[in-house]
């Protein structure tokens, strides 16, 4: 599994402003306001569950949670008590992120991003629950709707069937076409159907090339070397 450095800045092309931070939350650090953070730390969780178990990890979160959290968390779920019991997959995974969104919300944040291993397991599996599941916490924390994803096109051919509509997406889109799924053509053919303002292009170098190719494409915001 990819890991994402400690923090990458989201950033205009047309300047040098470092926009954005975004980070993977982590329970042990203290952040700025307004930053930025991407749902579920699949690599902290997996690292717990190797320790403690699957139930063992969730229970574990859910204890670091103050009184008034844990109450909201069982707000937040108390349609679903059927589903947990029979641990419905889609439903685990919410109450996974939503335990975390919990924890960033005391930290002012500007944007919550579902991080690409869920997007894009979600789209793999047709799981729309996953989804809906995130569009409705989203809104109860009244956080624009923001997803990063490897396979752009599956992506947006969801979200239509699903109505979704994204406020943010990070995606790869770079010259050389690395991670452009399934490749470079098919994405620059889904860019055009989606608003140039909600896309941020994940890319490999910043170079005048890349630079050029971006801005050819419509692409006004990117983060560059997302991973270690």
């Amino acid at each position: 599994m990819k890991q994402l450095k400690s923090s990458v800045y989201i950033r205009s092309l047309y300047n040098s402003k470092k926009e954005l931070e975004l980070f993977f939350y982590r329970e042990e650090t203290r952040y700025a306001k307004n930053q930025g953070f991407l749902v579920p730390n699949i690599v902290e969780f997996m690292h717990d569950v190797t320790e403690n178990g699957q139930i063992g990890a969730l229970r574990k979160r859910v204890f670091q949670l103050g009184v008034m959290d844990i109450i909201r968390l069982v707000w937040w779920n108390k349609k679903q008590l059927l589903k947990i019991a029979k641990k419905d997959f889609a439903t685990g995974i919410t109450i996974l992120i939503q335990i975390e969104v919990l924890k960033i919300l005391k930290e002012s944040p500007q944007l919550i991003i579902l991080s690409d291993y869920i997007t894009d397991l979600a789209l793999a599996l047709n799981n729309k629950a996953i989804y809906t599941n995130y569009v409705e916490l989203m809104r109860q924390a009244h956080t624009p709707l923001a997803f990063f994803t490897n396979n752009l096109s599956l992506f947006t051919k969801r979200c239509i069937e699903w109505s979704i509509e994204p406020d943010c997406i990070l995606t790869p889109v770079n010259v050389s076409g690395y991670e452009m799924n399934p490749d470079k053509k098919t994405v620059e053919s889904s860019l055009r159907q989606i608003p140039k303002e909600s896309i941020v292009a994940v890319t490999t170098a910043e170079t005048k090339e890349q630079l050029l190719y971006l801005k050819k494409v419509g692409i006004r915001k990117m983060v560059v070397n997302w991973f270690k």
